[in-house]
C-alpha cells in the first residue's frame, strides 16, 4: 500500500516555507485554544463523548458528537464531520468549541480522532470511511441524518477530502476545506509516489471531476507558498471545469486563521461556510 505523507511531513513542511514577511503564528496551549466565533448558547449542546466508531481496546478510535439544545430523539439533523490535521484534536479548545457552533448552527458536529500521523493518510482515509458508514447506521441515535454529510477539512486533514471525491458515498452532500492541503506534491519533501496518489485531492479532481460534491475553500492569503499554490491549481482546474466550487479569499488571513485572527473577517467566512452547509443540506 502506498505510504503517504501526513501531519508531521506537512507541518515540517510549512515550518520550512515560511519567511521574514509571513512569520509562523505563535503555537497555542492546544488544550485551551479557542474558536473566534462564538453563537450564543452554544455551551448547551448536548455532548456525546468518546464514541467508538471503529476498533476496541487500545485500538479504537473515538468521536466527539455534538448535537443541538434543542433537538428532539426523533429529529433528523444533518452531520458536519470536521478533518483536523492531527490524529487526536477532538481535545483540543478549538475542535471543542467548533463542535458546539455547528451544534448552535442546527447541525450536528462530529469531532473524530483517526489514525494520521507520518505515512497514515490512506489509513486516516479508511477511518473517515468506517466512521460515515457508522454514522449511516446509528446517527438516528444522536438525532442525526446519516444521510446528509459534509467534510470539513483544516490543514493537513484537507488530504482526507478525498474520501468525498469518489462517487461512492451519495450520503456526502458537500464539502468545506479551510486552508486545507489539496496537492501534497507542492511540497518539496513530498514524495513522488504521494504526488500521484489517488489519494491526493488534486489527482483525484484529475481523474473524476464529475464526482466532485459542491465545495467551499477559504483561503489563507498569508498561507505558506506550496499550500496556497496548491489550492490556487485546485481551484483553477475545477473552475475550468465548470465545477460547483466557491472560494472566499482571505488577503490577511493566516494559517489557522479561525484560530488565531480573532477578527470580523474570520468570523464572516466561517459563518459562510456555516451557511454553505446548510444550503447543500437543503436546509434554511
Amino acid at each position: 500500500m502506498i505510504r503517504l505523507v501526513s501531519l508531521m511531513l506537512l507541518i515540517a513542511t510549512l515550518t520550512a516555507q515560511q519567511t521574514s514577511t509571513t512569520p509562523a503564528p505563535p503555537q497555542p496551549d492546544v488544550v485551551n485554544s479557542r474558536h473566534v466565533l462564538h453563537i450564543p448558547g452554544q455551551e448547551n449542546a448536548k455532548l456525546a463523548a468518546d464514541v467508538i466508531y471503529t476498533g476496541t481496546g487500545g485500538d479504537a478510535q473515538k468521536t466527539d458528537i455534538y448535537i443541538p439544545a434543542d433537538a428532539k430523539p426523533s429529529d433528523k439533523r444533518p452531520l458536519v464531520i470536521a478533518l483536523s490535521g492531527a490524529d487526536k484534536a477532538k481535545h483540543w479548545g478549538f475542535y471543542k468549541e467548533l463542535g458546539q457552533v455547528i451544534a448552535a448552527s442546527g447541525m450536528i458536529g462530529v469531532i473524530p480522532d483517526k489514525r494520521h500521523r507520518r505515512g497514515q493518510t490512506v489509513e486516516g482515509s479508511q477511518d473517515i470511511r468506517v466512521l460515515i458508514a457508522f454514522l449511516k447506521d446509528n446517527a438516528g441515535k444522536y438525532s442525526g441524518d446519516g444521510s446528509r454529510v459534509c467534510l470539513w477539512a483544516f490543514s493537513a486533514g484537507g488530504m482526507l477530502l478525498n474520501v468525498g471525491m469518489r462517487g461512492d458515498l451519495p450520503q456526502i452532500k458537500c464539502l468545506v476545506n479551510f486552508y486545507g492541503v489539496v496537492d501534497v506534491g507542492r511540497f518539496p519533501d513530498a514524495p513522488k509516489e504521494a504526488a500521484e496518489s489517488d489519494y491526493n485531492p488534486i489527482v483525484r479532481l484529475r481523474r473524476d471531476p464529475d464526482k466532485l460534491p459542491p465545495m467551499l475553500i477559504a483561503r489563507a492569503g498569508k498561507d505558506r507558498a506550496p499550500l496556497n499554490e496548491g489550492i490556487d491549481k485546485f481551484v483553477s482546474e475545477a473552475l475550468a471545469k465548470n465545477l460547483n466550487i466557491e472560494v472566499i479569499n482571505y488577503p490577511e488571513g493566516q494559517h489557522g486563521f479561525d484560530l488565531y485572527d480573532d477578527d470580523d473577517h474570520s468570523r464572516r467566512v466561517v459563518r459562510r461556510a456555516l451557511q454553505f452547509m446548510r444550503e447543500n443540506f437543503g436546509e434554511k
